[in-house]
Parts: structure tokens; C-alpha cells; sequence
């Protein structure tokens, strides 16, 4: 019995064992269970904070977005401007200058909070959520505001910044840079007398490195020229053996060197007047405009009153050797920028934030525009051509925006500026096109220059003006006006005159014909034809061999830009001879627009972004 119920004792011994056995296998089964429950807790944790910056992120994104579509134009300013320019006009349009600027991009709101100093478009973006502790709202709530908190809503604010610098400074230069015949050309230009010891020398000085610092004002208003006349022996004469009168012409290079690269040319004449007692020195323009920047010149360093249309009068000094000055001054504006950094900042739920920086471009030119209304780019040779039309009533225009309904007139008082109404890129197409043979029935407004100095990066080669040719193909391809070659489009974009505006891009990737009503950008790799009536406002480019050919009768203008810059390939080191051809009849006027907004405010072609990258 023994032998088979076991020993008592040894039993006693082994209880409570199975009691152990399970406090150990469920402390074992707690510990994973507390394990996972931690491993499930901070997964969602993780979850939750994913979805937070995610939310946050997309939010800076919504910044960005608002911010191109303020820099379009698409949004007018909650508080409007009320200062007007020169003109008389108080512009609401935004622009770059305006953006960077704390004082035309903020609301009056943000004066004197810790946003004065902060460029952050709340005068075009209404920021709607004030935090505890905040003066004034800090960012752009998404959905609606009344109902946002911070630990469930979604919100965003932008700083705009100019990373390039463009409103501290500005270095320019100018230089004697004529190519004229005999007594022109030089520095100093002479008007011969009746012996070799009697003339008149007028002289020009210019000046290297002048730099303006606009945050003080170190030189307002710097020299830019100075013109020195003085009289040997009895002097020069006043006319020529023909009685016709002595007028030469000059140029002076202005040239920006800092913090771009832009030129200018200052364009006049001379003339000895009045029996050689006075030289008037006459300006074609006394107001430039160089990627933003405004240069007004004036005959005192005040620059209380610009120079007008009488220019420049000096007496010429009754004593040899004696000599009398004057001096012509700018009234120079800081540049305007042509890229942004834009900052975005989101903020997502449970407190998460996300910042986006990003460039923003103005458009595919970096903000330069071709320097005259028709410029033809490429050397001379058997197939250069240029036939301006033998209507009376075709007329071109270097005077922005003038009303084509009334003959181009001019006049320095009102409207200062002027660029050349066609602009070649060599002395002998100048000639070609000053030649008594081809002169148009109507006058130039003012005469044809030589414009190769002033040409922008994009027109200085094949390889520079293919580039934006092939970013304005994507574009095209992607809103659905790119055509194919032997494809006549079916518009050419949008010209509201009442309104006067225009957009849209339209590509033909051959010859085409424009006709009818069109606006913003057209590009022809072929030959253009202008047939019938015609209305274009904006930046019309021809590569194709054949150039500009009018056909049939009819009304047209272009109002901006035509540049015709025929190439074959982008590695060829300079462009072939530019043809053009308006002797196929009708009325046609071409008018130089002073605005470059031109190929501005366009989807896919304007304020673009380059890049992004999470801060």
C-alpha cells in the first residue's frame, strides 16, 4: 500500500509548487501585455503625430500657393494704395518691389507690432487668428476661423524676403560708347571752322563704379554725364556748306553692374545753334527703366526739375580757351527683384509645425524685356531684309502704350520715355534701315538704334533664347496651345482692350498666321505671317528663317514686343540674318508697351517656383 500511494511526506513537500508555476507564468504574460500595450500606445502616439505634421505640411503648401496666386494678380489688396506715381496713377497691382517692402506689403495693422519689420503680404492675405499673448493675428486659418484651435485646426502664415538684395544698393557706370561716322563717335565731338585752327569741342565725361546706398542716401541723385564745351580760334560753324545744320550724334552707355548686370543707352544729339553762341544738347529719352529701376535725369543734383524738351543749352565761350559745363544728374530708384525666397510656415494640429522655403521666379526673362519694339537680331548679310511697307499707314512707335488711333507723337514733358521703335544688333543693318530707300511713309518715333550693348542674357545667343524657347514649348504642351507644325492655330491667346489685359501661350512649332485678336505670349519657329485685321498686345518671338511676312488688306497693331532672331540650331555662336517684310499692304502699327508685365501674372510662365525644402 505504501508502494503505491507514495510516501506522505514527500507529497507535504511539493505543495504550493503549481501556485508559483502560474504567479510566474502571469507575471511572465503581464509583462508582454504592458509591453504591448506600450508598443500600441506610442504607435499611435507616432500615428497621431505623423498625421499632425502631415496636416501641418500641407498647410505650408496652402502658403505657397496663396502666395503665387497674390504675386499673379489674381487678389486685390485689402487695404488699397493711395499714393499715385509720377503719372498720376495709384496702382493696386502687386509686384516684387512691393512684396519685400514691410510697409506696401503689410496691412497698417502690423505698424509698430513685431510684424513692422516682417514683409508678410497681409495687405493682400488676411491673417484671421490671434494667439494669447498676440497684438495682431499671426496666421491664415483653413476653414473656418471661428472654430480653429490649435490642437485641431489647420493654419499658415508666409515671409517674403528678397535674397538677393536688390533694394540696399546699387552700382552703375557709364562710358562713351558711340560708333558713328566722322565727327561723332568719339568722347569729344567737333565742329569744324572755316580753318583747321577754328572749331568747337564738345567733350563728354562719364563715371566708373558709382555706387548708391539707398538705406542712406549716401548719393541721391549722382552725376551721370558731363559735357564740356569749349571754342578754339573763331570757333566751329553752325551749318554745313549745304546750310543744312550741324547735328550729331552720341551715346552714353549706362550700365549696372550691381546687384545685376543691366544696360542702358542715353541716345541724343548735338547741335552748334545760333552762330556758334550756344550747343544744345538733346536727349532721345530722359527716363529709363532697367529691371525695375527708374533713372530720371536732370540738369541739377536736386533733380527738382527733369529735363525737358528743350534739353540741354550751353553757351559757347566768347574766349578761346575758356570753357563752360554742365552737368547731367539721376534720379535713380533701387532695383526691383526678379526672384523671391518665400518662407511658409504651417501649423497642423496637437501643435505641429512644418516651414517650406522655396525661390520663386517672375518669369522665364528674369524681368528683361527686348530694348526696342521690333528688334532684329542677327548679323547683316545677303538674306537680311528689311521692308517696312509701303502704306502711309504704317507707323512705328518707341513711345509706350501710345493710342494707336492718334499719330505717335512725343513728348518728354508727359512721357518721358522712349526706346528705339527698331533695334538692330550691328552698324550695317542700321544702315540698311536708315538707307532713304527704306524709309516708311510715316517717320520713325524716335530713329532706329544699334542695340546690341542692351540685349538681356535671353537674346545674347542661340543657346540662351532656345532655353526660353523650350520652356515656353512645356508650357504651351501643357495648357493645350502647343501646335505642331502645318497646324494653324485655332486663337492666340487673350486681349481684352477694355480691360487691357492680356495672357495665354501660343507655340506654333512652325509657319502660322495670326489674325484676329490675341494677347500674352506667341512664339513661331517658322515664318509669321500678319494677314488681314489683327490686334496682338504682349511678346511675339520669331526664329524661323523667313522672319515677319504682311499678306492682304486690313487693319493691325502689335502693342509690346517683336523680336525676330532666327536660328537653326542652339549651339550655333551667333543667330542668322533676321528678314522682314511689310509689303504685302494694309495698315499695320507697331507700338512699343513700356509695361513688362507683358508675360507676367500667366500660369506655368510666371512667378514659378524653382524648388522646395522642409526647414
Amino acid at each position: 500500500m505504501d508502494a503505491k500511494m507514495g510516501t506522505p511526506g514527500k507529497v507535504e513537500k511539493e505543495r504550493g509548487a503549481a501556485l508559483v508555476t502560474v504567479v510566474l507564468i502571469t507575471v511572465l504574460l503581464l509583462i508582454a501585455i504592458v509591453a504591448m500595450l506600450s508598443s500600441v500606445s506610442s504607435h499611435t502616439q507616432n500615428v497621431s503625430d505623423v498625421y499632425s505634421e502631415t496636416k501641418a505640411y500641407y498647410a505650408a503648401e496652402s502658403g505657397i500657393q496663396a502666395t503665387i496666386n497674390v504675386l499673379r494678380g489674381n487678389t486685390l489688396p485689402i487695404q488699397p494704395f493711395t499714393n499715385a506715381n509720377a503719372e498720376g496713377v495709384v496702382s493696386q497691382k502687386i509686384n516684387y518691389k512691393r512684396a519685400t517692402n514691410p510697409v506696401d506689403s503689410n496691412h497698417s495693422d502690423d505698424i509698430e507690432t513685431e510684424y513692422a519689420n516682417v514683409p508678410r503680404l497681409s495687405r493682400w492675405i488676411s491673417y484671421n487668428y490671434t494667439p494669447s499673448g498676440k497684438s495682431v493675428p499671426d496666421r491664415v486659418v483653413l476653414g473656418d476661423p471661428a472654430g480653429y484651435t490649435p490642437n485641431s485646426g489647420m493654419a499658415y502664415s508666409v515671409q517674403v524676403n528678397d535674397p538677393d538684395n536688390t533694394q540696399e544698393s546699387l552700382t552703375f557706370s557709364t562710358s562713351f560708347s558711340s560708333a558713328f561716322g566722322t565727327g561723332e563717335g568719339g568722347r569729344t565731338i567737333t565742329f569744324a571752322g572755316a580753318t583747321s585752327n577754328d572749331f568747337t569741342s564738345v567733350r563728354f565725361t562719364t563715371y566708373s563704379n558709382r555706387t548708391i546706398d539707398f538705406t542712406g542716401q549716401t548719393v541721391p541723385n549722382p552725376e551721370i554725364f558731363a559735357i564740356t564745351v569749349q571754342k578754339n580760334g573763331a570757333g566751329g560753324l553752325a551749318v554745313n556748306p549745304d546750310n543744312s545744320v550741324r547735328a550729331y550724334k552720341f551715346d552714353v552707355a549706362y550700365r549696372i553692374t550691381a546687384p545685376r548686370t543691366v544696360s542702358r543707352v542715353i541716345r541724343g544729339t548735338v547741335t552748334l545753334m545760333n552762330s556758334n553762341s550756344q550747343v544744345q544738347v538733346t536727349l532721345t529719352s530722359y527716363a529709363y527703366t532697367l529691371a525695375g529701376s527708374e533713372l530720371h535725369l536732370c540738369g541739377e543734383a536736386t533733380c527738382s526739375t527733369p529735363l525737358g524738351s528743350g534739353g540741354i543749352l550751353m553757351a559757347v565761350p566768347a574766349t578761346q580757351g575758356q570753357s563752360s559745363e554742365s552737368t547731367v544728374f539721376g534720379e535713380v530708384t533701387p532695383l526691383e527683384p526678379y526672384r523671391l525666397q518665400l518662407v511658409s510656415t504651417g501649423f497642423g494640429p496637437n501643435g505641429a509645425r512644418k516651414k517650406l522655403e522655396t525661390i520663386i521666379q517672375k518669369n522665364f526673362f528674369n524681368d528683361l524685356q527686348a530694348p526696342a519694339a521690333i528688334a532684329l537680331i542677327g548679323p547683316p548679310g545677303p538674306n537680311f531684309l528689311w521692308a517696312p511697307g509701303t502704306s502711309k499707314n504704317v507707323s512705328y512707335c518707341g513711345v509706350p502704350d501710345s493710342d494707336p488711333d492718334d499719330p505717335c507723337t512725343w513728348n518728354p514733358e508727359t512721357n518721358p520715355h522712349a526706346v528705339p521703335p527698331i533695334g538692330v544688333t550691328n552698324g550695317t543693318n542700321l544702315g540698311v534701315i536708315n538707307d532713304p530707300e527704306n524709309q516708311p511713309k510715316t517717320a520713325y518715333v524716335p530713329a532706329p538704334a544699334e542695340i546690341g550693348t542692351e540685349l538681356p542674357d535671353w537674346l545674347s545667343s542661340p543657346a540662351g533664347l532656345d532655353e526660353v524657347v523650350q520652356s515656353l514649348k512645356a508650357s504651351a504642351e501643357a495648357a493645350g496651345t502647343f501646335y505642331a507644325s502645318g497646324v494653324q492655330p485655332s486663337s492666340y491667346g487673350t486681349y481684352d482692350a477694355a480691360s487691357d489685359s492680356w495672357s495665354g501661350v501660343t507655340f506654333c512649332d512652325g509657319n502660322c498666321s495670326l489674325t484676329g485678336n490675341g494677347g500674352g505670349m506667341l512664339v513661331v519657329r517658322g515664318k509669321l505671317t500678319l494677314q488681314g485685321n489683327f490686334n496682338f498686345k504682349g511678346l511675339i518671338i520669331v526664329t524661323g528663317p523667313d522672319g515677319v511676312v504682311r499678306q492682304g488688306a486690313g487693319n493691325g497693331a502689335i502693342i509690346g514686343n517683336l523680336v525676330v532672331a532666327p536660328y537653326a540650331s542652339p549651339t550655333q555662336s551667333d543667330f542668322n540674318s533676321p528678314r522682314y517684310d511689310m509689303r504685302g499692304g494694309g495698315i499695320s502699327d507697331f507700338i512699343y508697351s513700356g509695361s513688362s508685365t507683358s508675360f507676367n501674372g500667366q500660369s506655368a510662365i510666371s512667378d514659378f517656383v524653382l524648388g522646395v525644402a522642409e526647414k
